[in-house]
């Protein structure tokens, strides 16, 4: 398979537990696991749950997938339900598939309250192929709708469409009837190769700090054409030109930051977005721009300390080969892709650059482009003080620490693999090491929100600390670049101080690095 590793790279010190149950025979993915594990040189330790013991395995607190600490990939084929029923009325069926179904809701949700793990599910499709009768076929089709429905309220437990991975690498059949029959392996190999990689994407997604920013050129790469010589009704937006542009709003939606990055009259620009009638892109998905003659590496700079993240958080998308290299050469953190002469290979293109994915778009991701814009509006009433305190003091700031808990849990990972400004020793923690100190006793874990007058900044920053006998140990203190120069830290430390006389403790000890 053709797919993009380049970008970041996991931790070389990372390690995994990859646990695997489904109601058939799932053995074939280890072997796909296993391959991107020595791609990407991340140890990994890969077990298979006792076959078909779905059930078990989600109700035995002490099971393969309960005590997992790593991800568990869990793969449910309803038809596999009525494997021992074939020979029943569609009546006794259906009572069947629906007692099953309310079997395996309840299993799901106690699994999820026992469990620290993050789950991918993924719902098998009905075969095309199947022998069922129309009224339970319909049935079975009913029940795969109702499970993803149910699934999407269910914390840590992730959706994976396995129909659309089969599209993603043009896997020619999805499943093998004759391997079905002979020894429960639903599957043909093509699509365990698919199913398996892109398994490995998501895990990767979960393991590996994330880009924030795409940057992008204009004429050529958003749409076909010279703004400024064609005029801005005259440059092509055809098939191809609007999928990347949807691709684009789908990054948006899933947290990251559009900005642009090109070589033009602001005015011709700006004239394509707001007049061109294919336009998918308009200016407010758009929360910084560089439109001028610049170097674009020089602009690239400006932009990341417009927005306040790392170089290393961009990528940069442009039609020019001479652009991409400069940009890589003078600015080696940022991820430069050259987008494809034939816009006929978008798609390809763009699904198959890992550097794109996200493990599960958290509530934060989904609302950091409105939390931008709200920090553009506090940047242009800066302006109107004379002095910085005087602003600060304006802008009625209120820091709330409240305890740490497993509804934060996806937040409170999220901080400590991307935070990089403020991090006290750039430590990060895994799920389930955040997950432990929540339960441990003598321990003082908070989760920081901060707000102002003109909105909230949201789940903002994370201190854990540990009581031990006189001394308050704070393991892991940080923020989110978003509310730095805020003067936040000194709240925090003045509550934490608070804290420590309440409990008559008079020392703080800080790991620093």
């Amino acid at each position: 398979m053709n797919e993009s590793i380049t970008g970041k790279k996991l931790h070389e010190q990372d390690y995994i537990a990859i646990s695997l149950c489904a109601s058939f025979i799932v053995d074939p993915l280890e072997d796909y696991l296993k391959y991107w594990s020595k791609e990407f040189e991340l140890d990994v330790k890969i077990t298979v749950a006792p076959y078909n013991q779905v059930f078990q395995q989600l109700l035995n607190p002490n099971s393969l997938l309960n005590q997992n600490t790593g991800i568990n990939v869990l793969l449910i084929r309803v038809e596999d339900w009525l494997r021992d029923q074939k020979e029943s009325s569609h009546s006794e069926q259906s009572d069947f598939l629906k007692n099953t179904y309310l079997t395996f809701i309840e299993a799901i949700k106690q699994s999820s309250k026992s469990s620290i793990t993050p789950f991918l599910v993924g719902i098998v499709p009905l075969s095309s192929s199947h022998s069922f009768p129309l009224q339970t076929a319909t049935d079975i089709v009913e029940i795969n709708s109702k499970l993803t429905a149910f699934l999407k309220d269910i914390p840590s437990f992730y959706s994976i469409d396995l129909t659309k991975i089969a599209a993603l690498y043009d896997v020619e059949e999805m499943f093998d009837t004759k391997s079905d029959e002979l020894g429960h392996i639903p599957f043909s190999q093509e699509y365990y190769a698919a199913l398996g990689t892109y398994l490995w994407r998501k895990i990767r997604a979960y393991k590996s700090p994330l880009y924030k920013v795409i940057a992008l050129d204009c004429d050529n790469t958003l749409w076909k054409g010279i703004c400024g010589e064609d005029g801005s009704l005259n440059v092509v937006i055809d098939e191809n030109y609007a999928y990347f542009q949807e691709f684009l709003l789908d990054k948006y939606n899933e947290g990251f930051l559009l900005a642009l990055c090109s070589k033009n009259n602001e005015n011709d620009v700006w004239e394509v977005f707001h007049r061109h009638p294919q336009m998918k892109l308009k200016q407010e998905h758009i929360i910084a721009h560089r439109i001028n003659w610049d170097a674009k590496p020089k602009n690239l700079t400006s932009l990341a300390k417009e927005l306040n993240v790392g170089l290393d958080s961009f990528i940069f998308m442009d039609d020019s080969s001479f652009e991409t290299e400069q940009v890589s050469l003078s600015c080696p953190k940022v991820l430069s892709l050259n987008l494809p002469e034939d816009s006929n290979t978008f798609f390809s293109f763009l699904n198959h650059i890992w550097e794109f994915d996200r493990f599960q778009a958290t509530e934060e991701d989904m609302q950091r482009n409105k939390m931008y814009k709200v920090e553009k509006q506090r940047k242009e009433e800066q302006v109107n003080y004379e002095y910085f305190d005087d602003f600060l003091q304006s802008l009625n700031i209120s820091v709330n620490l409240k305890p740490l808990k497993e509804k934060d849990l996806d937040r409170a990972v999220q901080l400590t693999i991307r935070t990089n400004q403020f991090n006290l020793n750039g430590i990060r923690k895994t799920r389930e090491e955040i997950i432990k100190v929540i339960h441990q006793d003598n321990t003082y874990n908070q989760i920081i929100n901060v707000k102002d007058r003109f909105g909230d900044y949201g789940i903002a920053g994370l201190l854990l600390a540990t009581q031990f006998q006189n001394t308050l140990v704070i393991d892991t203190f940080l923020l989110s670049c978003r509310v730095l120069g805020r003067n936040v830290e000194e709240v925090v430390m003045a509550q934490v101080q608070e804290y420590c006389t309440s409990e008559g403790l008079d020392t703080i000890i800080v790991h620093f690095t």
